[in-house]
Parts: C-alpha cells; sequence; structure tokens
C-alpha cells in the first residue's frame, strides 16, 4: 500500500547492504580500490533507509501523555 512503512523490509535492505560491505571487505578487494564506491554507496544507502524510517515511523512510536 503506497505511503506505508514496512519495517521488516527496511531491515532487510539495510541487512543486504551490511552483507555486500562485510564481502567486499572479506574477498581484500580494498587494497584494489575497486569495490570501495560500492561500500560507500551501501553504507550511506543504508543510512538514508534508517533514517527515512525513523521520521516516517516517529508519530506511531511516540505518545504523549495528556
Amino acid at each position: 500500500m503506497p505511503g506505508t512503512v514496512d519495517p521488516e523490509a527496511i531491515c532487510a535492505q539495510v541487512i543486504g547492504n551490511d552483507t555486500a560491505i562485510l564481502a567486499d571487505g572479506a574477498s581484500s578487494e580494498f587494497q584494489l580500490k575497486g569495490m570501495q564506491p560500492l561500500a560507500a554507496w551501501n553504507l550511506l544507502s543504508g543510512f538514508g533507509l534508517l533514517n527515512a524510517a525513523a521520521v516516517r515511523l516517529n508519530p506511531s512510536l511516540v505518545t504523549v501523555p495528556a
């Protein structure tokens, strides 16, 4: 449904981004500097997703007592 936030989908995407960064580091490709743009993109993309989800979910998670 448009306009809704699916926390499970966001978590899955962020975990996938993290796994890609870990795989790049494990394969020692950092010396060749070929995978650094991918790692940077995945890291910044994960930050953006978590930020957008926090902003979008904030009204439904925070309640102010009357």
